[in-house]
């Protein structure tokens, strides 16, 4: 029915009416069925014919769009998918440490490597600088770097971090 079309569908309806005075019957029904064209008779024959292509463009139009929606809702599948399949492998590394930073320095993620090297839980880490992991005297030096360097990077430090518990480990 006209009230349970997808999001993408706005059927085009073409209603022939008397000439005259205003059908009250019309009137209620037009708000119910969406797109109505109201074409009084007598009509000319290109009237109608320009009416019924300009609804059939629409309609194809609207296709196209259902069309697009489908391609993205696939294209956002493979994305979920993708992400999962990226979180499942950086999660189940465990002999490394793997956290993410926002761009104010906050970890954003922390995967069992880093729990298993540095002691941290993931709840106990997330959302702390992650100077915390640096050891006193290279904490003012990570900053600086921080607020130079705001772009998204990847970086491979091996250096000095500290565990948990204040020892400092070569990673």
């Amino acid at each position: 029915c006209i009230a349970d079309q997808e999001v993408w569908s706005d059927l085009p309806i073409i209603v022939l009416s008397r000439s005259g005075r205003e059908s009250v019957a019309l009137a209620r029904l037009i708000p119910a069925l969406g797109n109505v064209s109201v074409v009084e008779r007598p009509v000319r024959t290109s009237t109608l014919v320009s009416l019924v292509n300009s609804s059939l463009r629409a309609r194809e139009r609207q296709y196209q769009v259902r069309a697009y929606l489908q391609q993205q809702l696939e294209a956002q599948q493979i994305i979920r998918e993708g992400e999962r399949r990226y979180r499942s492998l950086i999660e189940n590394i465990s002999d490394y440490a793997v956290f993410l930073t926002d761009t104010q320095g906050r970890i954003t993620s922390w995967n069992s490597g880093a729990e298993a090297v540095l002691d941290y839980t993931e709840s106990e880490i997330l959302g702390r600088p992650a100077a915390i992991l640096l050891p006193e005297e290279m904490r003012d030096e990570s900053a600086n770097a921080e607020q130079s360097n705001v772009q998204p990077q990847r970086s491979e430090d091996a250096g000095w971090k500290l565990h948990k518990n204040g020892t400092a480990l070569f990673i």
